[in-house]
């Protein structure tokens, strides 16, 4: 933790020419934004996303919904529930926040009759071999999760970032494993 700490610090004091900040800003963004639509089965390839993200990538009408699965993902970066909501400070996790997400993340994209972007799921899935935990169940779980996630403070504030990763790390784990939605849990 300490060198992850170490890391972020050398890097967001290194002086870069604004061209270069952009650069290495979109270049992360596409990594991001590729490797979480990809989870969802997206085949677009990072270089793609990256024409994307910048309105350069033109895709034949077949392949447009993967387009739009990276716009919808690009819009929640910029302009999700908790911007939108709070501003760009912290605040709580909550189901409905991620509900929110939910329904960005599959805005105009054509879903299973099962799916209702932006509510809990209603039915049993599975993700190959993996089965989700029962419907019923999962309101609870999420709260749960919320609950746990928000209660988890960071002893000092060095460890703040730090704490920032692993949250984020293992509220996705989480979210994956509850898989709460018919669609968009990734």
């Amino acid at each position: 933790m300490g060198e992850a700490r170490a890391k972020c610090d050398h890097n967001r004091f290194v002086a870069l020419m604004q061209d270069t900040a952009r650069q290495l800003h979109m270049l992360y963004l596409a990594k991001g934004i590729n490797a979480t639509t990809a989870i969802e089965g997206n085949t677009l390839t990072q270089a793609q996303v990256l024409e994307r993200i910048e309105g350069q990538l033109e895709l034949p009408i077949s392949k447009e919904y993967l387009g739009t699965e990276i716009d919808n993902m690009l819009d929640a970066y910029n302009n999700g529930p908790v911007r939108r909501i709070h501003g760009r400070e912290s605040v709580p996790l909550n189901p409905e926040t991620l509900k929110l997400f939910n329904t960005q993340v599959l805005h105009n994209l054509e879903a299973e009759d099962h799916v209702v972007p932006g509510q809990f799921r209603i039915c049993s899935v599975a993700a190959g071999p993996y089965l989700a935990p029962p419907f019923q169940e999962v309101e609870h779980l999420v709260e749960k999760l919320c609950t746990w996630i928000n209660s988890v403070e960071p002893p000092n504030e060095q460890l703040r970032i730090p704490d920032a990763f692993i949250k984020a790390v293992v509220a996705h784990v989480y979210i994956e494993w509850i898989h709460p939605y018919g669609d968009g849990n990734g």
